[in-house]
């Protein structure tokens, strides 16, 4: 098994790889990224009714969640007490993202790009994140 550093190193690159590439999402606008090409349909996910909640973009509540994600990140490394509430706050990010990953090829049938990679990211995220919580709390 990886040890609990390499696991560590890989969730900050990760999280940090979300924050970034959500601040590029929200730069970009509208599907004018590289990323989403004639093939991929990121402006109509973007400005779909699911695109945003109370009138700001999903992606202002994704980029605050990573935010926090990282700064309670931050604390569970050193802090036993941080640990769980850490692992909850993955949790709840994962079943977001496998909630946007559903709207897109279930309900919108269209896909964004980059969306798609903020979402798998996050599942990756957590994955690490339940391995990680299991390694430094003793759970077998």
């Amino acid at each position: 098994m990886m040890q609990r550093k390499t696991i560590s190193g890989i969730i900050m690159g990760f999280i940090l790889f979300e924050i970034i590439i959500t601040i590029y999402l929200l730069y970009t606008g509208e599907g004018d990224s590289f990323l989403c090409d004639f093939k991929s349909s990121c402006s109509v996910v973007q400005n779909s009714i699911y695109g945003e909640i109370f009138g700001f973009k999903v992606g202002w509540f994704g980029l605050m969640g990573f935010s926090a994600l990282l700064y309670f990140y931050f604390f569970a490394l050193t802090e036993k007490k941080f640990r769980a509430f850490y692992f909850v706050l993955s949790l709840l990010g994962a079943i977001f993202a496998f909630y946007f990953i559903y709207l897109q090829f279930f309900i919108l049938k269209t896909i964004c790009k980059i969306c798609l990679i903020v979402d798998v990211t996050m599942i990756i995220i957590f994955a690490f994140s339940y391995f990680w919580f299991r390694e430094v709390c003793k759970i077998k």
